[in-house]
């Protein structure tokens, strides 16, 4: 099972904790991100607060002539253990990714 919510409800805003439940190694994990940047409906940054991976992400939506482009992205310093599975958590962030794309599409077209 994997998903993300505002901590308690709260709106999204620069600053507000959001909770990312996923599997990863096979385990169930929850991490807590705060967003660092945030222009509603177009564009959000998070950042690791506590969890295991040490992570920036982000997403950005913009119009491009009759279509939609969406850019997202990660970065983290995997030091250590993290560092040996560098390889393997790119994979995982890759296909988390393209895991993402049809709900965002979805919600994209309801908005039409």
């Amino acid at each position: 099972m994997g998903g993300s919510e505002a901590h308690h409800g709260e709106p999204h805003r620069v600053g507000t904790p959001c909770v990312l439940y996923a599997k990863v190694l096979e385990r169930q994990t929850e991490a807590v991100y705060e967003i660092t940047e945030y222009e509603p409906n177009r564009a959000v940054k998070w950042k690791t607060v506590s969890g295991p991976l040490p992570l920036t992400f982000w997403r950005r939506v913009d119009g491009a002539g009759e279509g939609t482009r969406v850019t997202m992205g990660y970065s983290g310093e995997f030091q250590g253990f993290l560092g040996l599975l560098r390889p393997m958590l790119i994979r995982m962030g890759k296909r988390a990714i393209r895991g993402d794309l049809p709900t965002l599409k979805q919600l994209l077209e309801s908005k039409h």
